[in-house]
């Protein structure tokens, strides 16, 4: 089973991330593919309170781009 890093998560949904370019498209076939994917709750709460945030990012993501890509994951 692939369990999702915070870190990986948040890259690829960061599009100024400079590791987005990689981790997007390995999520999008991770979730494709037929492996076994996982995250958690305390994953994905991570990622709504690290992107959210104005002092982590200098224009922090809206949440409710962040609640769609969390809702994207679960289903």
């Amino acid at each position: 089973m692939i369990l999702a890093d915070v870190n990986v998560l948040i890259y690829a949904f960061r599009q100024d991330s400079p590791r987005h370019s990689v981790c997007r498209p390995w999520l999008d076939g991770v979730i494709r593919s037929d492996a076994q994917f996982g995250v958690s709750p305390l994953t994905l709460s991570a990622v709504a309170r690290i992107v959210t945030n104005p002092k982590a990012f200098v224009e922090p993501s809206p949440i409710g781009e962040v609640f769609a890509f969390c809702d994207n994951l679960l289903n």
